[in-house]
């Protein structure tokens, strides 16, 4: 399976030159985003209820649905991991444009996650951490679409359907003890949830042809 990676070549393109690896981000990252095209909240997915299909109470007394000004909104949580985003779209200027950029990796999908599952394997026996990896196309929903049917997991593989332009592939790291640090070179690194921005990579040293079998080709605006 073949997916598109776009962003700024000062990062990408060492990726494709199998000197670091790609970057993965929280879920709180994401609503911090400078660019508000692409900018959303991902610690929690929003939908809307016809008013006059559900009955509200609040401390005993039930609301009246012709007094609300609108439909109600309801939220449910995404469980906490660390997402990369890919897209459907290759070398497509459309996509240069949405998430201003000037580069785009072609992607080996399938590759990719046996070496994340791989080095998490690894990672998991030297930390006592029990992470593991997701991979799935992006599901998008209407307003009123319901998603109290599925589990925290699922949610973060759902978006709200102004965003199906972006034709997006979510690969997401979870993990079960996401309450212990993760260590590193640099120190501790929290796992657990946060609003605030984080990231972490997965890297280690192999021949420029093993990269070139995850990260194909790259193309430039």
């Amino acid at each position: 399976m073949i997916k598109y990676l776009y962003g700024k070549k000062e990062f990408l393109l060492p990726v494709f030159k199998g000197e670091c690896g790609p970057r993965f981000s929280n879920l709180g990252h994401y609503r911090t985003l400078e660019n508000e095209k692409i900018r959303d909240e991902e610690t929690k997915k929003s939908f809307s209820i016809e008013k006059n299909s559900v009955v509200i109470e609040i401390n005993g007394r039930k609301l009246n649905p012709e007094t609300m000004t609108k439909d109600p909104i309801l939220a449910v949580p995404s469980r906490n991991c660390y997402c990369l985003c890919l897209t459907s779209k290759k070398n497509d200027p459309e996509m240069y444009e949405l998430f201003n950029a000037n580069f785009c990796l072609e992607v080996n999908v399938e590759n990719l996650v046996e070496f994340l599952e791989v080095i998490l394997l690894d990672a998991n026996k030297t930390t006592q951490h029990e992470m593991f990896v997701k991979s799935q196309a992006i599901k998008y929903y209407e307003k009123y679409h319901s998603l109290t049917e599925y589990s925290l997991d699922e949610v973060v593989f759902y978006k709200p359907n102004r965003f199906s332009v972006e034709a997006e592939y979510r690969i997401a790291i979870f993990s079960n003890t996401e309450n212990i640090p993760l260590k590193t070179e640099a120190g501790l690194f929290p796992f657990t949830p946060t609003e605030e921005s984080q990231h972490i990579s997965f890297f280690n040293k192999q021949p420029p042809d093993f990269w070139r079998d995850i990260f194909i080709e790259s193309y430039e605006k």
